[in-house]
C-alpha cells in the first residue's frame, strides 16, 4: 500500500498529534483487524480512475442488473432497492470478511436512513396537509360567520321595518276607533271601509252598494215613529219624501235599530 509502511503483526499503530507512534502487543491481532489496521494506517487508497469500468452512474447501473444484484432492470432507485443491493454484494462469492462487513454495513446504515427519510416525509406530509386543514377550517369559519352576520343585517333590516309598519297601522286604527266612538252613526255608514277597488272582490262591491244606498235617520225621543212598525215606516218616509221633493223615490226597507235610529236602504 502506498502512505506509511505496513507494521509487523505483533504491533498496534496508533496516531497522536501528528506523531505515528507503535505499541507492541503480547497476542496476535485478528486478521480483520489487521487488516483495517494497514488501512487506516496507510490512509485512503488512490484509485485510478482509467483502470476502473464502471466511470459513471449509467454504466454501474447497468452493471448491477446484467448480476441480477439490481432488479428488476429500471426500476426507480432507493434507499430500500441500494440497501438490498448491498446485501447481495456481501453475498457474492470471493468477498472476503472485512469486505462483506464493511458492505453489509453501509447496507444497515442506508436502511436506517431511509427510514429516518420516510419518517421525515411523513412527518412533513401530515403537517402540510393539517396546515392546510387548518386554513381551510379557518376560511370556512370566517366565511360562514360573515355570512350569518350579512343574514342577520338583513333579517334585522326586514323585521325592524316590518316593526314600523306595524306601528303606523296600529296608530292609524287607534285614531280611527277613536274617530268612530265620538261620531255619530250615520258618519260611521258613509266612512270608507276598504281602500280596495269595488271590483276587486264581487262579494265587497255588492255590501259597497248597499253600503251607498243605506241611511241613518235619527228619531226625536218623543217621536211617534218610534212605535211604528217597519212597513209602516217605508210608507212614512216614503210620503215625507214626496212632499219635500218633486223627483220618484223608492224605500226597499226601513229598519229600527236598538240605539233607537231607523236605518233606511234606498231601492
Amino acid at each position: 500500500m502506498s502512505g506509511t509502511g505496513v507494521k509487523s503483526k505483533g504491533q498496534a499503530v496508533s496516531t497522536q498529534k501528528g506523531k505515528v507512534t507503535t505499541t507492541r502487543q503480547n497476542r496476535t491481532a485478528e486478521p480483520e483487524t489487521q487488516e483495517w489496521g494497514k488501512t487506516r494506517a496507510a490512509g485512503a487508497v488512490e484509485l485510478d480512475e482509467e483502470d476502473q469500468e464502471v466511470g459513471d452512474s449509467e454504466i454501474g447501473r447497468s452493471y448491477l442488473e446484467e448480476r441480477l444484484l439490481l432488479v428488476p432492470d429500471g426500476a426507480p432507485l432507493t434507499l430500500g432497492a441500494l440497501t438490498t443491493t448491498l446485501f447481495q454484494i456481501a453475498a457474492m462469492s470471493g468477498m472476503n470478511r472485512p469486505a462483506i462487513n464493511a458492505v453489509r454495513a453501509v447496507a444497515f446504515l442506508l436502511a436506517d436512513v431511509e427510514l429516518g427519510v420516510v419518517a421525515g416525509d411523513i412527518r412533513d406530509i401530515a403537517n402540510a396537509q393539517f396546515n392546510e386543514m387548518t386554513n381551510d377550517l379557518r376560511e370556512f369559519t370566517e366565511g360562514l360567520k360573515v355570512k350569518v352576520l350579512d343574514e342577520l343585517k338583513e333579517k334585522t333590516a326586514v323585521l325592524e321595518k316590518k316593526t314600523a309598519e306595524l306601528a303606523e297601522v296600529v296608530e292609524k286604527a287607534a285614531k280611527q276607533a277613536g274617530n268612530t266612538a265620538s261620531s255619530p252613526y250615520r258618519d260611521a255608514l258613509t266612512r270608507t271601509v276598504s281602500g280596495a277597488p269595488l271590483d276587486a272582490n264581487p262579494r265587497l262591491a255588492a255590501k259597497e252598494s248597499i253600503r251607498l244606498r243605506q241611511s241613518l235617520v235619527d228619531l226625536p225621543r218623543d217621536s211617534r215613529l218610534r212605535d211604528c212598525a217597519n212597513s209602516v215606516l217605508v210608507g212614512k218616509f216614503l210620503e215625507a219624501m214626496g212632499r219635500a221633493t218633486v223627483q220618484q223615490h223608492k224605500i226597499r226597507s226601513a229598519l229600527k235599530l236598538q240605539n233607537g235610529g231607523i236605518l233606511v236602504e234606498m231601492a
